[in-house]
Parts: C-alpha cells; sequence; structure tokens
C-alpha cells in the first residue's frame, strides 16, 4: 500500500474506534441510579439468571443499582445499620422503573417485627425440611425485608442477631408497611384506535426517504474501497 492508502485505512479504523467508545459510554451511561417498584409481586433474585427468588419487593420503594446484567438491574435495599444491613440482589429491569431523580427517604421501609408464637425457627430457605440457622424466641424482635409464598404458606425474610432466614408469618407480628411519601404513577390512558383508512385501502408507508439513504451508505462504501484499493496511475 502507498502512504494515502494507508493514511485512509487509519482513518476508517479512527472513525470506527470512536464510534465503539461513544457507544460504550452510552450504555453505561444510560444505566439508572435508582429504580422504583411500582407493580405488585416485584422479586428480588440472587442471580442475574433468576433461578431463586430471595423474597418479594415493597410496592412503591426504591432500590439503589449498582450494574446491569443480562438485562438486570443488581441493587441494594436497606440503609446497612446496625438491625437492617444492606444486602445485595438482582430485579428484572422490565418489573421496575427508572428514576434520575433522587429519591425521597428511606428508600425502603425499615420494618420491625415481633415472635409472637413460642418460638420461631429461622431456616436457610421457606421450606420446612430446610437448614435451622438461628432461633429467635418469643417477644424478641426482627428486621422485616420481605416476604414470599411456598408451598402454599406465606414466609418471611427477616435478620436476627447477625443471620437472615425465613420463618412462617404465623410466628410474627404483621407488618404495617405505608407506601413511599412519594406518589406512584398514574396509569397511561390508552386513546382509542382511530381509523384513518375508513375504505379499507391498503397504504403502502413512504420509504424514499430509507431507499435514498441506503442508496448513499452503500455509495460512500464503495467510494472509500475504491480509494483505498485502487491502483494509482503513474505520471510519465
Amino acid at each position: 500500500m502507498t502512504n494515502t492508502k494507508y493514511k485512509l485505512l487509519i482513518l476508517v479504523l479512527v472513525c470506527c474506534l470512536t464510534v465503539c467508545i461513544y457507544l460504550n459510554g452510552t450504555a453505561l451511561a444510560s444505566t439508572p441510579q435508582w429504580v422504583r417498584i411500582v407493580d405488585d409481586n416485584v422479586k428480588l433474585y440472587t442471580n442475574a439468571n433468576a433461578s431463586k427468588v430471595t423474597f418479594e419487593l415493597a410496592k412503591s420503594y426504591y432500590l439503589v443499582v449498582t450494574a446491569e446484567v443480562n438485562g438486570y438491574y443488581r441493587v441494594e435495599l436497606m440503609g446497612n445499620t446496625l438491625l437492617f444491613p444492606t444486602i445485595v440482589g438482582y430485579v428484572n429491569k422490565n418489573d421496575v422503573q427508572e428514576v434520575t431523580e433522587t429519591p425521597v427517604t428511606p428508600l425502603y421501609p425499615e420494618q420491625t417485627l415481633y415472635v409472637n408464637s413460642d418460638s420461631a425457627l429461622l431456616r436457610l430457605s421457606p421450606l420446612d425440611s430446610a437448614e435451622v440457622v438461628i432461633t429467635a424466641t418469643n417477644t424478641q424482635s426482627v428486621s422485616f425485608y420481605g416476604e414470599i409464598t411456598s408451598q402454599g404458606e406465606t414466609w418471611y425474610y427477616v435478620y436476627y442477631c447477625g443471620r437472615f432466614g425465613y420463618a412462617p408469618s404465623s410466628c410474627f407480628t404483621n407488618p404495617n408497611i405505608s407506601l413511599h411519601p412519594t406518589p406512584l404513577p398514574q396509569e397511561p390512558i390508552t386513546p382509542p384506535d382511530v381509523n384513518d383508512n375508513p375504505n379499507g385501502e391498503i397504504t403502502k408507508p413512504d420509504s424514499t426517504a430509507e431507499a435514498i439513504l441506503i442508496v448513499f451508505v452503500v455509495a460512500l462504501a464503495v467510494a472509500l474501497v475504491v480509494a483505498i484499493f485502487a491502483p494509482q496511475r503513474k505520471n510519465h
């Protein structure tokens, strides 16, 4: 190749690299800092493939986003206090609403429940056969994180004396979680369909602009290839 061809090739590579950097930066910038739980029964997963549900999240509250993985947001909840340490999980991007403005605190409700039975056996999973990690006795307080239905029974996911675990909801007092002070967004009103073609005629979309753009791009690509690889005339 001549020096001119080398220069043109380098220019093309630089342009491609610039576009890649821009697109990558745009993708990173699109990850929100917070998301809001605006629907019922939104699940917090233990991983980014939704193979295991930790519990269902409190509607109307917020989660801190730390990363985006395979269509899921990795999120944090709770304020990392002594009784409510922060935990990490994953939510489906389609199950939450992105938030651009700083939410009003509390981001997530901190509910203290009390054992109202002889004892509450906290287990590794919401199953009667699961391993017991710790036992909370009558009148002891636990920190409530969420609930999950397993085998037709409601289980609470709680924190007690440095350990997390599940126990049937019947072992505790009921959580009293109010909606977040920020009003939930209103459901969008779908306008009725308007028949712009009452006679039933088939109308084709105008593709003139798209055709012109395609021809321009193809012509530009061909010209660039010819400019780089066509043999140059020698001066006699």
